[in-house]
């Protein structure tokens, strides 16, 4: 799977967003959504938990 395909499938799962670059038009600047951040976060913590 290609990295455009990748993102626009974590898109459609309400994991990221992507805007444009208001710097460079051959580029976007790509980010966490606030449950996208929720998710890591909770995976995160489950990782520490089987460390300890």
């Amino acid at each position: 799977m290609t990295l455009s395909k990748t993102i626009l499938r974590l898109e459609e799962l309400k994991l990221l967003k992507h805007t444009k670059n208001e710097n460079d038009a051959r580029s976007v600047m790509v980010s966490l959504t606030n449950y996208g951040q929720k998710i890591i976060s909770q995976a995160v913590n489950q990782v520490k938990k089987k460390l300890m």
